[in-house]
């Protein structure tokens, strides 16, 4: 505002958004066109996303004759109150003409109890944490084909919090590809 006032800028108008929490509820700003959850983080695009904390691993390929059809994350965390993980999936048939970098990320349903945090702010208590894919399975459907089997896979992770100095920790991650 400072630097807007000294350009005699005094008539613009400063909305602030935290960029964790995304846009106020409906209602709690006036006049505004933007409605909650339209500036909020998208990871499931094929590429980026807009999360500051995040977790990509390598891109696994297993061994032929050794396809899968579902996958489990397992990880060990700290937790805070307020604070969320997310873990997504992209997983690529070798049946399928497309390109993995193609692939979107799939979003997760965590197993255990997503309301379970750390008891306290003490950084050496953690979580036994277990995510699974939304389904039966990791099948997914492209080009109207589906697949039921991948050969290739990857696992992202997404840290929120409303607080920048209470975020959740991770150890001791497993994706483990199940047939």
């Amino acid at each position: 505002l400072t630097e807007a006032r000294r350009h005699n800028m005094d008539f613009m108008k400063f909305l602030a958004f935290d960029s964790f929490e995304g846009l106020p509820n409906d209602g709690e700003a006036k006049n505004l066109n933007w409605k909650k959850g339209e500036l909020t983080t998208n990871e499931e695009n094929t590429a980026g996303g807009d999360s500051t904390a995040r977790y990509l691993t390598r891109r696994v390929n297993l061994k032929d004759g050794f396809d899968a059809t579902d996958i489990q994350v397992f990880m060990t965390a700290n937790r805070q109150a307020g604070s969320k993980i997310s873990v997504y999936y992209k997983v690529l048939s070798q049946f399928d003409n497309d390109t993995f970098d193609n692939r979107p990320w799939t979003l997760m349903n965590e197993s255990t109890n997503t309301n379970t945090v750390s008891a306290s702010d003490e950084l050496g208590e953690y979580l036994e944490l277990e995510f699974s894919p939304v389904g039966a399975n990791a099948s997914y459907v492209s080009n109207s084909v589906t697949y039921d089997s991948f050969k290739t896979y990857a696992i992202k992770i997404v840290m929120t919090s409303p607080n920048t100095t209470k975020v959740p920790l991770i150890k001791d991650l497993r994706a483990i590809a199940l047939a």
